[in-house]
This record gives C-alpha cells, sequence and structure tokens, in this order.
C-alpha cells in the first residue's frame, strides 16, 4: 500500500510527466550538500561549467552542456547522509513499482557561462541527439524510467527556472514543437524554493534559462527504473557497491530492487 500523497503524486507523473515536492529538504541538509558537492568542484580546480561537447576534466568528473558534472556523487558524501527520501521513494514504488532500482546518483554545478539549456528528454537513459540523428523515437506506454532533480538553491530568475512541457505517458516521445524555441505552447515555468525535488519521467521535455547570477547553480540528480526496464545509457555499473557503503536502509533498498 501507498500514502494517498504518494498515489497523487504518481497520478501527475502518469498525467503530466512531472510532480514536484517543493522545500522537501531542510536548510541544513541543502547547507551540506552544497559544502560537499563544492569541495569536489574546488578540488577540480573550479573548472569552467560549460562546454559545447562533454569532456573529462578529471577521472570520474566531467565538464559538458549540462555543466561540471560528477557522475558518482556517493563517495563524495558522509556515510550517513540521507540522499533518499521515503516520501519520493514511496512516489516511485507507485509509479515504477515496488522494485524499481536506483540506476544513478550523481550532481551538476553550473553558472551564467552556461547559455540556456535548450529543450530536451531523457528517453532510455540517453541524450536525446541519438533519436534526433536517426529521426526514430522510441514509444513508451508506461512509467519506465525517471530522474529526480534536487536544487541547492532557489531556481528564482537570477538562478535559471526550469521550463517543463507537460507530458502524458504513453504520449509519443518526440518533441511536439522545435527544440530551438525558447519557449513553447504550455509550458510550465518552475521557480521552486532551495531543497526542492521535481520529478520528470524519462519523455517530458524540459529547458534551463541561462543563469544571471556568479552563484553556483547546483542539483543532485538521481535516476530510477522498474525493474523491467532495459538498462539506461546513464546507468552506472558501480552504483551498487557505492551505495552499499552508506548507512542509510532506505538508500540500500533502492540497489537491490526493492524494500
Amino acid at each position: 500500500m501507498h500514502s494517498r500523497l504518494a498515489e497523487e503524486r504518481a497520478e501527475e507523473l502518469r498525467t503530466q510527466g512531472f510532480t514536484v515536492f517543493d522545500g522537501l529538504y531542510s536548510a541544513d541538509w541543502v547547507a551540506r550538500m552544497r559544502v560537499a558537492i563544492l569541495q569536489v568542484y574546488d578540488e577540480a580546480g573550479q573548472p569552467k561549467c560549460y562546454s559545447p561537447q562533454t569532456q573529462e576534466h578529471q577521472p570520474g568528473l566531467y565538464v559538458g552542456p549540462a555543466g561540471f558534472a560528477i557522475p558518482r556523487l556517493l563517495p563524495h558524501l558522509d556515510p550517513d547522509e540521507r540522499v533518499a527520501h521515503p516520501d519520493v521513494v514511496d512516489t516511485l514504488r507507485a509509479f515504477l513499482g515496488k522494485d524499481m532500482q536506483l540506476e544513478i546518483a550523481g550532481a551538476v554545478v553550473t553558472d551564467a557561462s552556461r547559455p540556456r539549456f535548450a529543450w530536451h528528454n531523457h528517453v532510455g537513459g540517453h541524450d536525446d541527439g541519438i533519436y534526433r540523428k536517426s529521426g526514430e523515437w522510441p514509444t513508451v506506454d508506461h512509467g519506465r524510467r525517471v530522474m529526480t532533480l534536487t536544487y541547492l538553491q532557489d531556481l528564482d530568475d537570477a538562478h535559471g527556472p526550469l521550463h517543463i512541457q507537460p507530458h502524458r505517458v504513453g504520449e509519443p516521445s518526440a518533441p511536439p514543437h522545435d527544440p530551438r524555441m525558447t519557449q513553447w505552447p504550455n509550458e510550465v515555468v518552475l521557480r521552486p524554493q532551495a531543497g526542492s525535488l521535481v520529478i520528470i519521467d524519462e519523455c517530458t521535455w524540459h529547458a534551463v534559462v541561462a543563469a544571471k547570477t556568479s552563484d553556483k547553480r547546483i542539483f543532485v540528480g538521481l535516476a530510477y527504473a522498474a525493474a523491467s526496464a532495459e538498462v539506461g545509457g546513464w546507468a552506472d555499473t558501480e552504483v551498487g557497491a557505492l551505495g552499499s557503503s552508506h548507512n542509510d536502509p532506505l538508500l540500500r533498498s533502492l540497489l537491490s530492487g526493492g524494500p
């Protein structure tokens, strides 16, 4: 049985392709995560937070169109840090099934050097460019994969709001409009406060406005998949080993596909 909140959130994912947990994490949690992530960034030499092509900055750290990426965040966190939230996990199990699994746990740092991040989605855990090149877009008729984005600062106009095009599960995954457009009809603009978490279905198109401040814009990004889904393109084969060293039983339950 799932909570009423989880069922409502799962229905939002089915009918609009996203749901928002506003202010989910405390200011203390946000501050701890910012310190941990910015320490990685500082130790890497404070590289640029944007490159038109993805390149490895140091082993396991990358700079690309999304920003400065830390694909394996867990080793940089205190083993007692809580990464998974019970309300979110309950929602994901209601949407993906009780045996859903964590595929990757990372973080991205950006700033005003990154231009507007044009409309994109992540079908199959892939960069949508592979589908644009082939012209063939997968059909996904059920909840199969999502990502969660937890923001460590307010997403105000200075830090770059998140634009989302509502998408119902089962609708075509191809872009409904020209991805080069800055605005799409019926788009939703999200400006959640720091500590908020957004769940986005793999087929849901979204874009990000360029930041206007020198402050670092950081999000923690986790991806989950149904047990029946094929392995995602971004899946980390080491996430199980990395997560098993953490003391959060909820997080560990996601590594084996169920509580």
